[in-house]
């Protein structure tokens, strides 16, 4: 090689090594300075745009968002079903697992929405929060809310025994005494007290009829306690679909698969909550299908407390076309119950007055005993010994109107 040609080679030897230099040194300080700037911006820009689109940003134009500021947009995000917004609170960092005032977590919040995208998200993760106040999970809501899409998500993907979760839920016990116009209110205090819903249950409450029919089918009772829930509310249109969704068609008209078992979470079966609602369509469906007129329970189990005879109930609700519907089919509506009362006893309290014209003119079996201060013949008789007249200054004591008085004075039997 020759002189020159040497010394031109290691001239553009040296400037490639030298431009070489060069450009690793501004990707060196490009890595160090701008990238890191652009993505603290980036980050910053997200937080302050999912902040501000919820409403959550307190913090001054500029400043650095505070962890409620993150934490109120990531259960804003669910609440409102934003995909979009929910990802981008997660990928800053914000746990799944935060909560609001009622223990809710944003997938309980997703679930309310219905949006199968955000849950989707949410279930992706572990640590989610199952339970929030009362028992309450996302389940509960979703069903509540008649998030059908919802439902089957969370069913299939949570992997939670759904069918022995049970949550308070004061609005549907309050639709359960306006179903029945508060008539019992008073005869079911403990049981309001206590009773707690499944998912399905809270479904069928709120009318959700393809909700309801979205859980999978399980071995428990739980398809029969939502079906007692529809009866109860006289919800003719729900209790027969229902019915003919009960594939394995256990046997119902037979009061249930175990009559003690039942009785923890309702006051009674299903056709005495059919008549306490006193929706007259709903009884002559149950009819049809085999549920007998004539069941009562005298168990004196404490936790299984006894129930009356439908006729008792149908008293309570003072429906007098209900009795004789029950006394065709085989009822006796002068019958005591467990506690010694007959129907006419709670259609008196009641203050039903058509109930107690129709039960007065019924023939009542020969009893001892003298129940009355002024007449000859014996009250109980007519109300069992269980009877017990309100006194004076009770807030019952109005209840007897004249046409009840004069009723019971009809058959000689006075206060």
């Amino acid at each position: 090689m020759s002189p020159k040609i040497r010394k031109s080679t290691s001239s553009l030897l040296f400037s490639l090594f030298f431009w070489t230099l060069v450009f690793g040194v501004l990707v060196s300080l490009l890595f160090k300075f701008v990238i890191p700037s652009n993505n603290e911006e980036w980050k910053s820009s997200t937080t302050r745009t999912i902040t501000t689109s919820v409403g959550a940003s307190s913090t001054a134009p500029g400043s650095k968002p505070t962890f409620t500021d993150l934490k109120e947009a990531l259960l804003s995000a669910a609440a409102t079903g934003s995909w979009k917004d929910t990802s981008a609170s997660l990928k800053l960092g914000v746990k799944p697992s935060i909560r609001d005032s009622e223990l809710r977590t944003p997938l309980h919040l997703a679930a309310a929405n219905g949006d199968k995208a955000t849950v989707k998200l949410l279930l992706g993760y572990k640590d989610t929060g199952w339970y929030a106040d009362g028992g309450v999970t996302p389940l509960h809501l979703a069903a509540e809310n008649g998030n059908t899409g919802a439902v089957r998500l969370i069913t299939g993907l949570s992997g939670h025994v759904w069918h022995k979760e049970r949550a308070t839920s004061p609005s549907a016990i309050e639709r359960i005494k306006e179903a029945t116009d508060h008539k019992f209110d008073r005869h079911l205090q403990d049981f309001f007290d206590r009773k707690t819903f499944t998912a399905r249950e809270l479904a069928v409450i709120n009318g959700h009829q393809a909700t309801a029919l979205a859980f999978p089918m399980s071995s428990s009772d739980d398809l029969l306690h939502a079906f007692s829930c529809a009866c109860m509310l006289g919800d003719m249109e729900m209790v027969e679909t229902l019915w003919h969704h009960n594939e394995k068609k256990r046997p119902w008209e037979h009061q249930h698969s175990s009559p003690e078992k039942h009785v923890r979470w309702f006051p009674a079966p299903p056709f005495h909550l059919a008549v306490m609602s006193g929706n007259r369509a709903t009884v002559a469906f149950l009819l049809e299908k085999g549920f007998k007129a004539t069941t009562e329970s005298r168990s004196t189990w404490k936790a299984y407390p006894p129930y009356s005879s439908p006729a008792h109930y149908a008293a309570i609700a003072g429906d007098a076309q209900l009795l004789v519907m029950l006394e065709r089919r085989g009822a006796d509506l002068t019958a005591a119950n467990a506690v010694h009362r007959t129907p006419l006893s709670y259609a008196v309290e009641s203050g039903n007055e058509a109930a107690v014209e129709l039960l007065v003119r019924r023939k009542y079996p020969k009893q001892g005993g003298i129940f009355t201060s002024a007449s000859s013949v014996p009250a109980l008789t007519y109300l069992g010994k269980g009877h017990v007249w309100e006194s004076e200054g009770s807030s019952l004591a109005s209840i007897s109107s004249d046409r009840i008085e004069k009723a019971l004075g009809s058959v000689g039997v006075v206060r």
